[in-house]
């Protein structure tokens, strides 16, 4: 193969590689203050505003999960965002995680 040709070559594999990884989802946390939490719609409010659906939890939700918890919510996130929620944590009173 001739250099040309091999460069090319290189630069596509590279480019692909790089494409394939965009599109993959990417984990992520965040962590907050819980403002509301309605156990029979799935859904948490935090202070910020943040709403966060737990249609994609794959995970259980703590029991004792309620308003004025700080919390560390993991996800799986992509372009259309919130792919799967993972983890949920209660932090322990002055926890700054």
């Amino acid at each position: 193969m001739n250099k040309p040709i091999a460069a090319i070559a290189v630069s596509a594999a590279v480019l692909s590689s790089l494409l394939a990884f965009t599109a993959a989802a990417l984990a992520d946390s965040t962590t907050g203050t819980v403002s509301a939490y309605d156990r029979l719609a799935g859904v948490i409010v935090l202070t910020d505003k943040s709403v966060y659906s737990l249609d994609s939890a794959t995970i259980d939700i703590p029991p004792n999960l309620s308003a004025g918890d700080k919390i560390t919510i993991e996800f799986e996130g992509d372009e259309d965002g919130i792919s799967a929620i993972n983890g949920i944590t209660i932090l322990a009173e002055g926890d700054q995680s």
